[in-house]
């Protein structure tokens, strides 16, 4: 059986809904986690979606189980798609 792919969505809103229901609906994508700068928000959101609130998105970042993260919240929280990419980047030397 193929490894379904571990997701967190950053955001809560209509769009994040949007990807939360389409991850729903593909067999390749489990979603495992939700952050929302709106705790509130974001424990609604990760109860209809069955899914875990993690108020830390570090957290998010750092783990491994992650494979991985969309982010559909404001540009500025956008930017931090980088420094996401770089903690789960492996680095040869």
């Amino acid at each position: 059986m193929k490894k379904r792919i571990s997701t967190a969505i950053i955001g809560s809103g209509f769009q994040a809904n949007n990807w939360a229901n389409a991850l729903k609906n593909h067999k390749n994508y489990d979603l495992k986690k939700i952050n929302s700068s709106n705790k509130e928000r974001g424990v609604k959101f990760a109860a209809e979606h069955n899914c875990q609130f993690e108020i830390d998105e570090y957290k998010i970042a750092n783990d491994k189980d992650i494979d991985l993260v969309v982010f559909s919240t404001s540009p500025d929280r956008q930017k931090k798609s980088i420094d996401f990419a770089n903690k789960k980047k492996k680095f040869n030397s």
